[in-house]
């Protein structure tokens, strides 16, 4: 929501290989096309089901009449056919209610 504060990104993976590796990125975006990183998650496993965190926001307001936000999935190509990406969570304080 508008004026939120990006807390914490978690990036969920299944990885059926060992050295399977990948990178999440939230990003913003302006108008003029240019794009800010605000978080990364760096993916690396061994097998199974994994979560990974990062607590290290730039730019942590949002700003939603001046930005566009995404998320960039990008994985090694040697993981491209045994890791899954399913879940990405976005936590954020509000200091004042939603209408």
């Amino acid at each position: 929501p508008e004026g939120a504060i990006v807390t914490s990104v978690i990036a969920f993976w299944y990885s059926g290989n060992v050295g399977d590796a990948g990178t999440l990125t939230l990003q913003r975006g302006s108008e003029t096309g240019s794009a800010d990183t605000m978080a990364t998650c760096t993916m690396t496993a061994n097998g199974g089901n994994h979560s990974i965190t990062t607590t290290t926001i730039s730019n942590a307001t949002v700003d939603n009449q001046n930005y566009s936000y995404l998320v960039v999935v990008d994985f090694t190509r040697a993981a491209v056919n045994s890791i899954k990406f399913f879940r990405v969570q976005i936590n954020y304080t509000i200091t004042e209610p939603l209408p």
